[in-house]
């Protein structure tokens, strides 16, 4: 049987400790709000040049990190993206597999690894 009210304290004390560490978090970490702006206008132009370039979904992971990376982090990012996700498609065409669409979050998210990696 679950205890409702147990439950329900514990979400309380889950909300308020939470809300505390995400507003510290505001004056520890440095945030950059013009670089969402940025990237939400790339995206913008890339979709008129190029339609369906680019998926939503990588938008929303590309704009949520430039908040907390520098400009140069954010090409180090998508420059590593980009020639992992290249090394990628080389090897399945190599395999005679040649891919009709490339999930580009992934490659994202290995960028940032190695990102992280080499900055700390």
């Amino acid at each position: 049987m679950i205890d409702w009210d147990h439950l329900i304290v514990e979400m309380r004390i889950f909300l308020s400790t939470g809300m505390i560490l995400l507003i510290s978090g505001l004056f520890l970490v440095p945030i950059y709000w013009l670089h969402p702006l940025i990237v939400g206008s790339g995206f913008f132009l890339s979709q008129k040049i190029f339609p369906n370039s680019l998926g939503l979904g990588d938008l929303w992971v590309i704009g949520l990190w430039s908040l907390f990376l520098t400009g140069y982090e954010l090409l180090q990012l998508l420059f590593i993206a980009s020639v992992s996700g290249l090394i990628f498609f080389s090897c399945q065409l190599l395999r005679k597999k040649k891919p009709e669409r490339l999930p580009f979050l992934p490659f994202l998210f290995i960028g940032l690894l190695i990102l992280l990696i080499k900055n700390h």
